[in-house]
C-alpha cells in the first residue's frame, strides 16, 4: 500500500505502508495538522504506535525539527526507516522498536506534540487510555504545554481523569487533542 504526504516539503512524496496496519486517513492527517500549524514548526514530535511512520513523516514536512517513531513489529519498523531514507531525514528522526509502555519508560527527552494512534482493537481494554495517559505523566516525554493527540474508535468512551479533551469526529473514527 502508497501513501502520499499531504502538505509541506515533502507534499506529493509517496511513502511505503504494510497491510497489516491501519494508516491514519489522510482526511484526518489533515485536519491535525490543520489543528496544531502554529505548534508543528520546530516542534519536537513523538509518534506512538507509529505503523508506517506517516504522522512523524508529515511533521517533519510541515516544519517539526525532530521525530521519534515508536513501533514494536521489526517488519514496521523497517518500513518505518526505509520511508525514512527515502525521505533522507535520518538525521532528524530515531526509531524505536519497542513496547509503548516500555519505550515512555526509557525515551529521555520531552516533546512538543505527542501523537497516538493505536490498533482499535486496544481499546477495547476499558483501562487502555488510563494506562497511556499515567505511563505519559510517569515519564519524561511531557513538557509543561505538551500536546497530546490521538485516535480512537468513533464513540469511545474517555476517561473522567481525561479532562478538558477535544473531539473531531472523522467517519468510523475521531481524532482528539488535549493540553498538558
Amino acid at each position: 500500500m502508497r501513501l502520499h504526504i499531504t502538505g509541506g516539503k515533502f507534499k506529493g512524496k509517496k511513502i511505503k505502508s504494510i497491510n497489516k496496519i491501519r494508516p491514519t486517513m489522510s482526511k484526518v492527517r489533515e485536519a491535525f495538522f490543520n489543528i496544531c500549524r502554529e505548534k508543528i514548526e520546530k516542534a519536537f514530535f513523538l509518534d506512538l504506535f507509529a505503523g508506517s511512520g506517516i504522522m512523524g513523516l508529515e511533521a517533519l514536512s510541515r516544519g517539526a525539527s525532530y521525530v521519534v517513531f515508536v513501533e514494536k513489529d521489526i517488519k514496521v519498523v523497517r518500513c518505518i526507516r526505509e520511508n525514512i531514507c527515502s525521505l533522507q531525514v535520518e538525521k532528524f528522526t530515531d526509531v524505536i522498536k519497542e513496547d509503548i509502555f516500555v519505550a515512555l519508560q526509557k525515551i529521555k527527552m520531552s516533546f512538543d506534540i505527542i501523537y497516538f494512534d493505536p490498533p482499535f482493537k486496544y481499546y477495547e481494554d476499558k483501562n487502555f487510555l488510563n494506562k497511556i495517559i499515567i505511563s505519559l505523566e510517569k515519564s519524561f516525554v511531557l513538557k509543561k504545554n505538551s500536546y497530546i493527540f490521538f485516535e480512537a474508535p468513533k464513540n469511545v468512551e474517555i476517561p473522567y481523569m481525561i479532562k478538558d479533551v477535544k473531539e473531531k469526529k472523522y467517519g468510523g473514527s475521531s481524532l482528539f487533542f488535549l493540553k498538558k
